[in-house]
């Protein structure tokens, strides 16, 4: 868990605001209270309340809200003293993340957030290859739409995906290609 909350909180550092306006401003305070989360437990909790406000604000934004509102909860898990309790926060937590890929399954930055976390979960939570088939949807997502993101957000998850997930070569390619346009 603790690696899953250092990559998020260095993809925290790199992900600028994707939406603007009141509720981006409010997107990005989620944010910062989620990575500042990893510390902090108060702040996490403030962040679920600032996405849950998002989520029923703007159905544009509902599913990425969602998906931090799942990172969020498994990330009480680390704050939690229990193990049933932390096994508990991140069960709840998946099956949240998992509602917002459904509702916005086309979204880059929810992805990332999920994926990253499926990655790091411990073995017996059974998320690694659901963590392969999101990085998957990461590229194929990157390479329709990198012109929808900010290019650090594509750099950063190509990165992570090249790091982290399976090395097939189509996957590589794919990532290479997308490189190529951000280059062009």
């Amino acid at each position: 868990m603790k690696q899953t909350l250092g990559v998020l909180l260095i993809a925290g550092v790199l992900l600028p605001s994707l939406v603007a306006g009141e509720n981006g401003d409010l997107l990005d305070h989620g944010r910062q209270l989620f990575y500042a989360g990893v510390e902090s437990e108060e702040e996490v909790r403030e962040a679920i309340g600032v996405f849950r406000e998002i989520a029923e604000t703007d159905s544009s934004l509902r599913g990425k809200a969602l998906t931090y509102i799942g990172a969020s909860t498994a990330l009480l898990g680390k704050h939690a003293g229990w193990p049933q309790k932390k096994y508990g926060y991140v069960i709840e937590g998946l099956n949240l993340m998992e509602k917002g890929i459904a509702i916005s399954p086309k979204d880059l930055e929810a992805q990332f957030i999920y994926a990253s976390t499926c990655y790091y979960l411990p073995f017996f939570f059974g998320k690694r290859k659901a963590a392969e088939q999101a990085f998957d949807r990461i590229v194929d997502l990157a390479y329709d739409q990198h012109q929808d993101y900010p290019d650090s957000l594509v750099i950063n998850a190509m990165d992570f995906v090249r790091k982290h997930g399976d090395p097939n070569q189509d996957r590589l390619l794919r990532i290479r290609r997308i490189e190529r346009r951000l280059d062009s």
